[in-house]
């Protein structure tokens, strides 16, 4: 009777471990930024902003903003990142190699699984940045 009763009390803990084993498999550890870039001085959303997630010099994900000054980007791993939005022009009678751009930036901290929303604003009277291509 007693060997009967500790299979049983065996298998039902090895399935509980599996159980739990393989639910903490599927868990989605991607980390999200919704970035909004918008205009300083107007608080109207700014399409076409290159925002990038950067540390340290390189960058780990870029994307472009939509009509709405909206885009997502996604990192695969928890971190502590900065959020640059490069608001980017072409100035008239100037080499066609020659952009200007307005920068915004903040930083933001990741975990497992999370979604963070930031707003960047961009201050496009100031004197722009060069950036030749």
């Amino acid at each position: 009777m007693k060997k009967k009763s500790l299979k049983i009390v065996c298998t039902l803990f090895i399935s509980l471990l599996a159980t739990t084993f393989f639910y903490s498999c599927d868990k989605d550890t991607d980390c999200y930024v919704k970035v909004t870039t918008i205009d300083a001085q107007s608080g109207k959303p700014l399409s076409g902003t290159y925002v990038s997630l950067e540390q340290k010099g390189n960058i780990y994900a870029q994307e472009i903003t939509d009509a709405d000054g909206v885009c997502t980007l996604t990192l695969t791993a928890p971190a502590l990142m900065n959020v640059v939005a490069k608001y980017e022009y072409k100035a008239d009678g100037l080499p066609t190699n020659k952009f200007f751009y307005h920068k915004g930036e903040t930083a933001v901290r990741l975990a497992d699984g999370e979604t963070k929303e930031v707003t960047i604003q961009i201050d496009r009277t100031g004197e722009p940045l060069s950036d030749p291509r």
